[in-house]
């Protein structure tokens, strides 16, 4: 009997892995049977209420990376968004209309 660890990367939803069971005296492997493992992922999000743009959300943004920062007076990491404004739909409103930046290393130009 032979024994074999081995890892799977398993995707949101449904996965199917096959585990075949072999005959190797032979020349050629003769598959004798086959146990197909169905494995069902949920979301991160399963379970939670749908999103209310109406209600007052925080928002985070990735500022820099800590490893490689750019401007060393700013925070790394995940900082909460201090633009933030009353709700949500004014969040997205100023941030859809705010510039494309044509430099990314230049803190608060564009």
């Amino acid at each position: 009997m032979v024994k074999r660890t081995t890892n799977y990367t398993l995707g949101v939803g449904e996965n199917r892995i096959s585990f075949l069971v072999v005959d190797i005296t032979h020349t050629e492997p003769w598959v004798i049977n086959t146990y197909t493992l169905v494995v069902h992922r949920l979301t991160i999000t399963h379970g939670e209420p749908p999103f209310d743009p109406s209600i007052p959300h925080q928002v985070c943004s990735l500022h820099q990376e800590c490893e490689m920062r750019v401007s060393p007076t700013e925070l790394c990491g995940i900082q909460r968004d201090a633009g933030i404004s009353r709700d949500w739909v004014s969040y997205s409103e100023e941030v859809a209309n705010l510039p494309v930046c044509k430099l990314g290393d230049a803190p608060g130009e564009t």
